[in-house]
């Protein structure tokens, strides 16, 4: 484009136009990247609003420098380095708004449209949702409507009122519906194609970018330890977990427990586990599968980071790329950052490891010295009660001294609560004798102990407890505050058994869910019917999930499979794939030729193309990538009367009005414009 058409001032309502589209282009950074990040980018778009506004003088170039440095700095101060995907999509976030305090003339406003939408592509490395795909595409269509708009700008015509014909109906200069209308037919156009890509271009088992994994943020969920607190705050979370579909029998809410990380080690306030609790467990060492009780099912897990697979008790059929340990727990091989589904199969009726051996027996009594004097004496003294008749294991008064604290939890005055009081030193005895009150995580804890204390061992396993049905998709929605926490006790010929003190204070909480339990909302948008409206909703995330983020290389040889094309070798698979390919190409571009052929019989492009022509010979030189605007500058550089300038900005208004704008035209009165104007211009070239 010629240099002095790419210096063109712009108008207010173009650059409103711009930044407003920018500005919505942002929004989502405020889920992916830090407050310090977001508020310095809206802090250079609020200041070219106000500077439009206020009609501000352009910021001195010795600051310009200076606000680089400090963008990069805030970068650097926040994450600590400067790699990574996260920070990668920050650094283009800032460098935008950055170039919208500059934001003075066309190329600028065409530089920073396109950086708005490499943005909205970079959202889709973090927030791969439907919500997201919608929010995307309206992005788009707006910073196309911003371009549309651009293409209206002209430099102000000496032309007089009554020198302009009535070419045009009385409507705004800027388009409106129209102009947005015009947007969104361009990703339209494009749409069919994309289908066809995303469906037969080749899928790659991990992502084109290596990420490593320090540069991915946390996800919340379940982590390797647990403390009072730590799965009380996610309770507050409401963002999906994971989805099962059940292809046998669905259990019911009491026997939904989805095992996650195993906790062995106590340290007086922390869980956390051991290394020799992540032991696997050799593939001709799973126990069988009987058909009668067998569960089997399909879970769709959200991206965590972190490597745990949950499972109902207890996994007898595994992923292929999954490990189970010693303690039952399932985890990938790598940690999961995309959504993932995988089969599975559960034998509820297994018994798990009916003989301890000494070193896990160890792991599962072990306490720390010094804690909890009061809790030990009161368990010495039920001891006496249930005693141990050395040197077998006595399980009845195992059983007897379980249910006689069970029934401790149930018949004192026990609460269940979002807010319990903060525990000290001696954690087990304030919870026990003084406080009373707590999360599951509290009654699972200190069940433990107590039964470590008795010479029992015991355990501490986290995950997920219950879940909504949604009756429409037919699958089970676990959410992060259904998060949970219970104990497992280890008896003599009968293994490992899954007990549940929380259950003994809140059933509520194991029967119905964990929103049932309390009856005041957490926070101020919680009320039962959006809880409703969220679950049933969730069925287009469900959807998603499986029709597109699960849509992978193994879908693709099972679409060539359902083809009878499985056996075909390499080359006519991939001939295969890039033919659709090649006819959409072949398709659109036939479609583009009969649009042009068709548009070519328009009278008032006939009438442009005749008024290029008359103006080539007379000497005025164009590319062919020259817009109307273009066209009238460099006829306007040649020029010197002020009518004749005038006409050529009038038929590149009149141009750019009609195809851009779709507004109504009369073509006679067109005709008769351009025929003026030539002879204008061509009286003036001399």
């Amino acid at each position: 484009m010629n240099k002095a058409i790419k210096s063109l001032p712009l108008s207010s309502k173009a650059v409103l136009w711009l930044l407003g589209s920018l500005l919505i282009a942002s929004l989502p950074g405020w889920l992916i990247f830090p407050s310090a990040i977001m508020l310095f980018s809206l802090a250079m778009i609020a200041w070219r609003f106000l500077n439009l506004y206020y009609n501000w003088r352009p910021l001195p170039n010795w600051l310009k420098p200076l606000l680089v440095i400090i963008a990069m700095a805030t970068l650097y101060l926040t994450y600590g380095q400067l790699y990574g995907r996260r920070i990668a999509a920050a650094m283009l976030l800032l460098m935008m708004s950055l170039k919208a305090v500059e934001l003075h003339n066309r190329r600028d406003a065409r530089v920073l449209a396109s950086l708005g939408v490499f943005l909205a592509t970079t959202y889709f490395l973090f927030l791969q949702n439907p919500t997201m795909l919608v929010y995307g595409l309206t992005i788009v269509v707006l910073l196309l409507q911003s371009l549309n708009v651009l293409q209206l700008e002209f430099i102000p015509t000496t032309a007089t009122a009554d020198q302009r014909p009535s070419l045009l109906r009385q409507v705004p200069e800027i388009p409106g519906i129209s102009g947005l209308i015009s947007s969104l037919r361009i990703i339209l156009y494009a749409l069919p194609l994309g289908i066809v890509l995303f469906i037969v271009f080749p899928r790659l088992a991990t992502p084109l970018w290596g990420v490593p994994e320090a540069a991915l943020d946390g996800k919340s969920g379940l982590s390797d330890e647990m403390s009072p607190g730590s799965i009380q705050n996610l309770f507050m979370d409401d963002s999906p977990a994971f989805r099962v579909e059940f292809l046998t029998r669905r259990p019911p809410n009491s026997e939904l427990y989805w095992r996650g990380p195993v906790l062995w080690n106590f340290d007086g306030r922390r869980w956390s586990t051991l290394y020799r609790g992540y032991r696997i467990i050799p593939p001709e060492q799973l126990p069988a599968v009987t058909t009668e009780q067998s569960i089997r099912y399909r879970v769709q897990l959200e991206p965590s980071e972190r490597r745990w697979l949950y499972a109902l008790d207890y996994v007898v059929e595994k992923p292929a790329d999954s490990r189970l340990t010693r303690g039952y727990q399932l985890y990938a091989k790598q940690p999961v950052t995309n959504p993932r589904t995988y089969s599975i199969t559960s034998e509820p009726a297994f018994i798990d490891i009916p003989e301890l051996s000494g070193a896990y027996r160890k792991m599962a009594l072990d306490l720390p010295a010094g804690y909890n004097p009061e809790a030990s004496d009161w368990v010495r003294q039920l001891r006496l009660q249930y005693p141990v008749q050395q040197p077998s294991y006595n399980t009845e008064n195992d059983i007897l001294l379980i249910k006689s604290v069970l029934e401790y939890f149930n018949q004192e005055e026990f609460y269940y609560s979002l807010n319990p009081p903060l525990l000290g030193h001696h954690s087990v005895d304030e919870f026990l004798f003084d406080t009373r009150s707590g999360f599951c995580e509290h009654y699972a804890s200190t069940f433990t102990v107590l039964m470590r204390m008795a010479g029992i061992p015991a355990r501490v396993v986290t995950g997920y407890q219950g879940g909504y049905y949604n009756q429409a998709g037919e699958y089970l929605l676990v959410r992060q505050s259904d998060a949970h926490a219970w104990a497992e006790v280890w008896l003599d010929g009968k293994g490992w058994l899954r007990v549940d003190p929380t259950s003994q204070v809140a059933p509520e909480r194991i029967l119905s869910g964990a929103m049932d339990v309390f009856s005041n909302p957490r926070n101020w948008h919680d009320f039962t019917w959006l809880r409703e409206l969220r679950n049933n909703l969730d069925l287009i995330q469900h959807f998603w999930n499986n029709w597109v983020m699960d849509f992978s290389a193994y879908s693709q040889s099972q679409i060539l499979k359902n083809l009878g094309l499985g056996k075909l070798g390499k080359r006519w698979i991939a001939l295969i794939i890039l033919l659709p390919i090649f006819l959409t190409i072949a398709a659109t571009t036939l479609f583009l030729l009969k649009y042009r052929s068709i548009r070519s019989r328009n009278p008032a492009v006939r009438a442009y193309r005749s008024y290029l022509k008359q103006l080539e010979k007379a000497g005025f030189k164009f590319s062919i990538s020259d817009d109307a605007s273009t066209v009238a500058h460099k006829v306007s550089e040649k020029l010197n009367n002020k009518q004749s300038i005038a006409a050529a900005w009038l038929v590149a208004e009149s141009v750019n009005k009609y195809f851009y704008s779709k507004q109504a035209i009369s073509i006679k009165a067109f005709e008769t414009l351009v025929k003026g104007s030539l002879s204008k211009i061509l009286r003036d070239k001399g």
